[in-house]
């Protein structure tokens, strides 16, 4: 039970006597949120390429503005999957450090008990290898999701509100009548901040704020979750099936060689109880 006491308070604190499994973890989360933070220039700098191209190939017709919204889209996409193969990697990381945490746990616990301490360990790898795997999973399917490339009206109105972008939307009087002036959200004719008539590239790095806060908090919480508190669950629960459907007499066995260390004090110390008993009596 303590080896699966101190397991279910690492989950539940991050602490154990001398280890802090978040303080580990911590370091590891703000690289994955530096290299997001860093990709906004490789982004922009993508988006800016784009219309360049885009221009290039339509130079000489009449457009009211950039116009295409599938190029957008599709920048856009290419940089959500883009993201895919560091995610996964900030999840091999963690694996690594929480598997460390919880191998070393074992080998304090059970020190004495190598055939135990056998097999929790691989319990500990089988548990890891099968969390990794729903995880990464997850982290497919949520870069699918956001390959979608889709948000609320009224989350990226407030990213319009606060930024200094001009918000023109080049409609006439009976357009604008129909626009909602307190929510300034989408209508059916188009009178949309966003209408792909005006979407700008300074828009488009709006939107870039909003992948960035998802996957910023997403992929970290998705990772404790799955890695370390329903690991630790986990761990706990096949330990108690251990205990309550193993052969404990062999589990609890010690290695030879303690073994014999301990039948030895044991033997030194009745010879000694022994003397002192001669001795007291002599006396």
């Amino acid at each position: 039970m303590e080896f699966s006491d101190q397991i279910n308070e690492l989950s539940r604190t991050g602490h154990l006597r001398d280890k802090n499994v978040h303080a580990l973890l911590r370091p590891v989360f703000k690289k994955w949120d530096i290299y997001l933070r860093g990709t906004e220039i490789s982004f922009t700098a993508r988006v800016n390429e784009m219309i360049d191209k885009y221009n290039e190939m339509h130079r000489g017709r009449e457009l009211l503005t950039f116009s295409d919204y599938c190029e957008f889209e599709r920048v856009i996409k290419n940089h959500v999957a883009a993201l895919q193969e560091p995610a996964i990697d900030t999840l091999k990381d963690v694996r690594e450090i929480v598997q460390d945490v919880f191998t070393k746990i074992c080998y304090s616990s059970f020190d004495q008990y190598p055939q135990l301490r056998y097999i929790v360990s691989k319990m500990i790898n089988n548990i890891q290898t099968k969390q990794e795997a729903e995880v990464e999973k997850r982290i497919k399917e949520f870069i699918d999701m956001e390959k979608l490339v889709f948000t609320q009206d009224k989350v990226f109105q407030q990213k319009l509100d606060a930024s200094d972008i001009p918000q023109k939307t080049g409609m006439d009087s009976n357009d604008e009548k129909l626009c909602d002036e307190d929510d300034k959200i989408f209508s059916s004719k188009g009178c949309a901040l966003l209408d792909t008539r005006n979407l700008v590239p300074d828009k488009l790095v709006l939107y870039y704020e909003i992948i960035y806060q998802r996957f910023t908090d997403y992929v970290p919480m998705l990772i404790i979750l799955f890695m370390l508190k329903d690991a630790a669950k986990a761990l706990r629960h096949q330990m108690l099936e251990l205990r309550n459907g193993g052969d404990v007499v062999n589990l609890l066995s010690e290695d030879s060689e303690r073994g014999r260390r301990r039948v030895d004090l044991k033997k030194r110390l009745e010879r000694l109880t022994q003397a002192q008993e001669l001795i007291s009596k002599s006396l």
